[in-house]
């Protein structure tokens, strides 16, 4: 159910503004960093599901759990650059 009001979703905006499909790749692209930064820039905004919520409760309960099982972010990050 989920996924079919994600897709009608989808559809909606392009519904809405039939511009967009005539951009390039580049410029959507570049559409889809500005429309992210004004969204990083507002978080509060964002809705988050119940199910989102439940995942986060979850990782964190299992985090309290384990904690000597977490990899830092800059852990993980230079492993993945160092494979570059």
């Amino acid at each position: 159910m989920a996924e079919r009001a994600r897709y009608s979703s989808r559809q909606m905006i392009k519904e809405k503004i039939p511009e967009l499909q005539t951009l390039s790749a580049a410029e959507k692209f570049a559409l889809a960093i500005e429309l992210w930064d004004e969204l990083a820039s507002n978080p509060d905004e964002i809705p988050v599901t119940d199910e989102q919520l439940d995942e986060l409760d979850r990782r964190f309960e299992e985090y309290q759990r384990n904690p000597d099982r977490v990899v830092a972010w800059e852990d993980v990050k230079a492993k993945i650059l160092s494979k570059r």
